[in-house]
C-alpha cells in the first residue's frame, strides 16, 4: 500500500510538472521544441539523431530533409500533414516486437499522450524548427497583463502573463523583515542584522527596498557568497585529487574571484581573464592569477603515472568544464562519439580541444606565479612597506619596554622614563605613595598593552605579506600542438588531424583555423553566440529562485528542460548584455521584483497545481546552502569573523584516523583563533575527503564541474545541525549572547533568541513556547552542575565570569533547538 501511495504522488506530480512545462500554446498549434523535439529526443535520437556512427538503418529525425525522404523501402517517416502514412507513427504504436519502436532493449516506450503529441504535429504539417537554445535571443516585448500595479520591473510583466493564462494569481507579499532576511541571505549569503533589520522596519519611504538592496550588495560579503557559486563551475580544490591527492596551493584564485565579484567586474570581462587572462598584452599579475580557473583540473602525480594521459585527461576536462560554464552543453558526450542528441560532432569536439591543447603542462611542475616577484605588485610592496614601518614601531617600544623594566626593577637610570615616573622612582622605595606606586604600575601596564597591540599588527601584516608573496598555478601558452580526433575518446587511438575551432551550430563567425584561448572566450561573450548569456542569467536566477528557468541549468540541449519562461530568460539575456554584463545590476531586478517578493506559503490548489513553483505564483522556499547554513550558525552566534582572503583553514571537523593512499593523514590540526569561526569558502577543500558537514548538505566534492546542487533530504544533515562541533559550538557561544544582550527577564531573552534566529518579530505564542523550553531544560540540568557545564563549555571553552552553568546550558538547548527550526534552515 505505501509503495502504490508513492507511485500515485510521483505520477501525479510529473504529470503536473508535464502539464506545466510541454502545456501546448492556446490556439493549440504545437511548437516542434516545445512540444515535440523533447518526444523524439527522449525515444528515438539515440538511433536517429546527430550520431552518424550510431545510427540505424540510414534513418536521422533530428532535421526535417532527413526524416522526410524517403526510405530504401519506398515508405517515409515523417509525412506531413499525414499521420496514417507516416512510418514513425507506425512503429511507435505496433505490438510486433520485430517492427516495434523503440525495441524492446531500450527500455522505455512513449506514453499514449506522447503518440499523441506526436500525431497532432503530423498533422498540422510537422513542421521543424531549430532548437530554440541556438538562435540568438532577441529582446521581446513586454506582455500586456491583466493587472499592471502588481509590475514592479519588466520581470514581473513576463511572470504575470503566464500566471493570466495559467488562471492564477500572485500570491501575497512576504512580510518585510522577512524579505530582507531573504534578500541579505541571497545575496551574501549571511542574515542581516538586527539593526540594519530594525532601521529597515523604519523605513517607509518609497526608495527604501532600493536602497537596502544597494547596501547589501556593496557589502564584501557579497564577493564571498558568489565566489561558493564559482568554486563548484571551477572545480576549485585545496588538494591534487586522485589516489594520493596532495595538496596544492591555488587559493590565490579564489581570492581573485572574491575581489572580482565585489568590484563588479563584468562578467565578459570575467570570461576573457579566468580563460585567457594570460594571453591579454601586458598581462596584470592579477590577470595570470585568473587563469588558475584551468588550473583547478584534478592532477595525478602518482608514481608510474603517465603524463601524456593525464596532461590530455586535464585537456578534455578543460574543453568540458568551459562547455558546461558558459555554454551549458554537455559537449563531453562528443569526446568518444558525435552527440547523440545535439548538433556536436566528434571532429568539433576536437577542433575545441585543439583551443586548450597548446599550454603547458607538467604533472610534477605545472606553471606557477610567484606573486611577490611579479614585479607589478602594488598590493604586495604596500604591505611591505607597512610592515617594515609596524616593525620600526614595534622595535622602538620593544627597547622603551625593557628600559623601564630595568629602571623599575633596578632603579638604575630612571632617565629613560617619563619626568614624572623618573622623579617618583628616584626615592626610596619605601618614602613612595601609594598613589605613586599606582601611578608607575598603570604607565607600565599601559606600555605593555601598546606593546601587545604593535606586536598584533606586525603578525597580521607579516602574515598578509607572506600571503601576496605566495606561488599560485596559472596557464601558460607555449604553442598550439598537434591535435587529432581522439577515436573512441582514447588519446593513444590518434584520427583526423583538425584544426582549432567551435561547433558550428553556434556563432560560426569563427571558422576553422588559428585560434588561441583568447579568441575563444571572445567567441563566448560576442553577443551573436546565442548561449552565453542565457546560460549566465539562468545560473543566477537558480540561485535567487531556487530553480532556474531552465532547471537543467547544466543541459541546455535537446535532453535538458525547456524554458519555464522563454520570453523572460531571453528578455534577461539581452538585458545582461545591454547592461554591459553587469551582475550586480541583474540580481538587484530579480531581488526587487514583485514576483521575487511574494509569501512563500503554499495553498492546497498551488501545490498541486504547481508543486515546485514553476509557474512563480509564490515566492522561493528553498534550504540554504551548506555553507549559508554554517555561515548563518556562526553569525547568529557571534563567532563568525570577518576575516577576508588568505590560505586554507581548518575548522573543526570529525577525526577519522584515515589516511590517503601513499599520503599522509587525512585528519588536521584544528584553525586556532578567528581561523576557527572564517566563512565556509575558506575551508580547506581536499577532494578526497572533502569537509564532512558541508558534503552531507550537498557540497559537491569538485573532482569535476558542477553547475547545479541537487538538494537531498537525509536523517544525517538533521544529526549535523544537531551534533556536529561546529553547531555545537555556535548554540553555545549563542547562548552567551543571549545572556549578555537579551535583557534581564528570560521573556526578553526568549524574544531576542528568536529575532537573532529568525531577523523578523515573534508572536507570543512562539515567546512562550520558547520560555517554557528554556524553564524545562534549566530544571532537568539545575541538578547536575558537571553535565550543565559540560554542555555550556564543550567545545566553546570556560564560560565568563559571573555565569550560572545551568543558565547558559539551558540556552545553549534553546539555541541548538531555534537553529534547527524550518525557518532558520531555509531561505522563505
Amino acid at each position: 500500500m505505501k509503495h502504490q501511495l508513492r507511485y500515485s504522488v510521483f505520477v501525479a506530480f510529473s504529470l503536473a510538472m508535464l502539464k506545466v512545462i510541454h502545456a501546448a500554446p492556446v490556439d493549440d498549434q504545437l511548437h516542434y521544441g516545445r512540444n515535440v523535439r523533447p518526444i523524439l529526443s527522449r525515444y528515438c535520437f539515440a538511433c536517429h539523431g546527430p550520431d552518424e556512427a550510431a545510427r540505424q538503418a540510414d534513418l536521422r529525425l533530428d532535421l526535417a530533409e532527413a526524416a522526410m525522404q524517403k526510405l530504401p523501402s519506398g515508405q517515409q517517416a515523417i509525412v506531413a500533414g499525414d499521420p496514417a502514412h507516416s512510418e514513425v507513427l507506425n512503429r511507435l504504436l505496433s505490438d510486433d516486437p520485430e517492427v516495434a519502436m523503440p525495441p524492446l532493449e531500450f527500455g522505455k516506450k512513449p506514453t499514449p499522450d506522447e503518440i499523441e503529441i506526436l500525431k497532432t504535429w503530423i498533422a498540422q504539417g510537422a513542421e521543424y524548427s531549430q532548437h530554440w537554445a541556438y538562435i540568438k535571443p532577441v529582446q521581446p516585448s513586454l506582455p500586456a497583463v491583466s493587472d499592471s500595479t502588481w509590475v514592479s520591473n519588466p520581470i514581473d510583466s513576463f511572470v504575470m502573463e503566464r500566471l493570466d493564462r495559467e488562471g492564477l494569481k500572485p500570491s501575497a507579499p512576504v512580510e518585510k523583515l522577512s524579505l530582507l532576511r531573504r534578500i541579505s541571505l541571497d545575496l551574501t549569503g549571511l542574515p542581516p542584522t538586527l539593526k540594519e533589520a530594525d532601521e529597515f522596519a523604519q523605513d517607509l519611504s518609497p526608495g527604501a527596498l532600493d536602497a537596502a538592496v544597494e547596501r547589501i550588495l556593496a557589502k564584501s560579503a557579497y564577493g564571498e557568497r558568489w565566489a561558493a557559486m564559482w568554486l563548484d563551475l571551477a572545480r576549485y580544490g585545496d588538494s591534487q585529487g586522485y589516489i594520493h591527492d596532495p595538496p596544492r596551493t591555488i587559493w590565490r584564485w579564489r581570492d581573485w574571484v572574491i575581489e572580482s565579484l565585489n568590484a563588479n567586474m563584468p562578467y565578459d570581462q570575467m570570461t576573457i581573464e579566468m580563460l585567457a587572462g594570460d594571453l591579454l598584452p601586458n598581462a596584470t599579475p592579477s590577470q595570470l592569477i585568473a587563469t588558475g580557473f584551468h588550473r583547478n583540473t584534478t592532477n595525478n602525480t602518482e608514481g608510474g603515472s603517465i603524463g601524456e594521459e593525464y596532461r590530455h585527461a586535464s585537456v578534455v576536462d578543460r574543453v568540458n568544464t568551459t562547455a558546461q560554464v558558459w555554454l551549458g552543453s554537455t559537449l563531453a558526450c562528443a569526446q568518444c562519439h558525435s552527440h547523440k542528441y545535439d548538433p556536436f560532432s566528434h571532429r568539433e569536439y576536437y577542433q575545441l580541444f585543439a583551443v586548450f591543447n597548446g599550454t603547458e603542462d607538467n604533472n610534477s611542475e605545472p606553471p606557477t606565479l610567484d606573486v611577490a616577484q611579479a614585479g607589478r605588485n602594488d598590493d604586495y610592496d604596500a604591505a611591505t612597506g607597512k610592515l617594515q614601518q609596524a616593525r620600526a614601531a614595534f622595535d622602538q617600544l620593544t627597547h622603551r619596554l625593557d628600559a623601564e623594566r630595568i629602571a623599575w626593577e633596578q632603579s638604575v637610570d630612571v632617565s629613560a622614563l617619563p619626568s614624572e615616573l623618573s622623579t617618583i622612582l628616584a626615592k626610596p622605595e619605601t618614602q613612595r605613595t601609594k598613589e605613586e606606586t599606582d601611578k608607575v604600575i598603570a604607565h607600565h601596564r599601559s606600555l605593555s598593552k601598546e606593546w601587545a597591540e604593535a606586536k598584533a599588527v606586525v603578525d597580521v601584516l607579516q602574515t598578509e605579506v607572506a600571503n601576496l608573496g605566495t606561488s599560485t598555478l596559472i596557464m601558460k601558452e607555449i604553442g598550439q600542438r598537434e591535435t587529432h580526433v581522439a577515436l573512441r575518446g582514447d588519446y593513444k587511438n590518434r584520427g583526423e588531424l583538425v584544426t582549432a575551432g567551435v561547433p558550428a551550430v553556434l556563432n560560426p563567425a569563427i571558422q576553422d583555423g588559428r585560434l588561441d584561448r583568447l579568441g575563444l572566450a571572445k567567441w563566448i561573450i560576442d553577443p551573436e553566440n546565442p548561449l552565453a548569456a542565457r546560460v549566465a542569467v539562468n545560473r543566477l536566477w537558480q540561485e535567487i529562485f531556487g530553480i532556474g528557468i531552465v532547471e537543467t541549468s547544466e543541459e541546455f540541449g535537446n535532453q535538458g528542460d525547456p524554458p519555464s519562461h522563454p520570453e523572460l530568460l531571453d528578455w534577461l539575456a539581452t538585458e545582461y548584455i545591454r547592461s554591459g554584463w553587469d551582475t550586480k545590476h541583474m540580481l538587484k531586478l530579480m531581488v526587487t521584483s514583485s514576483a521575487y517578493r511574494q509569501t512563500s506559503q503554499v495553498t492546497p490548489e498551488l501545490n498541486q497545481r504547481d508543486p515546485v513553483n514553476r509557474l512563480l505564483a509564490r515566492g522561493p522556499r528553498v534550504r540554504l546552502s551548506a555553507e549559508t547554513l554554517r555561515d548563518q550558525a556562526l553569525a547568529v552566534s557571534g563567532l563568525l569573523s570577518a576575516k577576508m582572503y588568505g590560505p586554507p583553514v581548518h575548522p573543526p571537523q570529525p577525526v577519522n584516523g584515515l589516511a590517503a593512499a601513499f599520503g599522509a593523514s587525512t585528519d588536521w590540526e584544528n584553525s586556532k583563533g578567528e581561523d576557527r569561526y572564517r566563512r565556509a569558502l575558506y575551508t580547506r577543500w581536499r577532494r578526497n575527503l572533502p569537509y564532512a558537514s558541508m558534503i552531507a548538505f550537498d557540497a559537491p566534492e569538485r573532482s569535476v564541474c558542477s553547475v547545479r546542487r541537487i538538494r537531498t533530504n537525509t536523517p544525517l544533515q538533521a544529526l549535523v545541525t544537531l551534533n556536529d562541533p561546529v553547531f555545537v559550538e555556535a548554540a553555545q557561544a549563542f547562548a552567551r549572547r543571549v545572556l549578555a544582550e537579551g535583557g534581564l527577564t528570560t521573556k526578553s531573552r526568549s524574544e531576542y533568541a528568536l529575532r537573532l534566529c529568525l531577523i523578523r518579530l515573534p508572536n507570543e505564542a512562539e515567546i512562550e513556547r520558547v520560555v517554557a523550553l528554556f524553564e524545562s531544560a534549566r530544571t532537568s540540568l539545575a541538578t547536575d552542575s558537571s553535565k550543565a557545564t559540560a554542555l555550556a563549555t564543550n567545545p566553546l571553552g570556560p564560560l565568563p565570569e559571573g555565569i550560572d552553568p545551568s543558565d547558559a546550558a539551558a540556552w545553549t538547548v534553546v539555541g541548538n533547538v531555534l537553529m534547527n527550526l524550518d525557518e532558520f534552515l531555509a531561505k522563505r
